[in-house]
């Protein structure tokens, strides 16, 4: 009787560790599926197609390189993320070995100046020249 108790405890045993087991690895992948959502998202690298449809969009943009594409789209990301949303797109952002030269038309100094430190926080970008004009009304 002692045996038969034993080896029940046992098999209650390893049933209980399949199932952490089982549930380990299933919790384990979706923590894997969230990190590597969380890693795309914030990704600094586009994707080759992502880069192609940048630049079919922006066809007045111009990067010298691989990585200066990457600067670009970055660029066109963050303007396109905040209170200048509406103008980023007219803008011409020329980029050759992280050296970003902006031109276009903004409304106010303080549009031309902000934009100016957006991209200068950048990753990648060594220096910004900002050749943007201001209008007025």
């Amino acid at each position: 009787m002692k045996h038969i108790f034993s080896l029940v405890a046992l098999a209650s045993i390893a049933a209980a560790s399949a199932v952490s087991a089982d549930q380990s690895i299933c919790y384990g992948s979706e923590q894997d599926s969230s990190q590597k959502a969380a890693l795309q998202e914030n990704s600094s690298t586009y994707s080759d197609s992502q880069l192609q449809s940048s630049e079919a969009k922006y066809p007045q943009d111009f990067a010298a390189n691989a990585q200066d594409r990457q600067i670009n789209a970055k660029i066109r990301d963050t303007l396109s993320n905040t209170w200048f949303s509406k103008d980023y797109e007219t803008l011409m952002i020329s980029t050759t070995n992280g050296v970003v030269v902006i031109t276009g038309t903004v409304y106010k100094v303080e549009d031309k100046q902000k934009v100016g430190d957006q991209v200068k926080a950048i990753d990648g970008v060594k220096s910004v020249n900002n050749q943007l004009t201001v209008k007025n009304k």
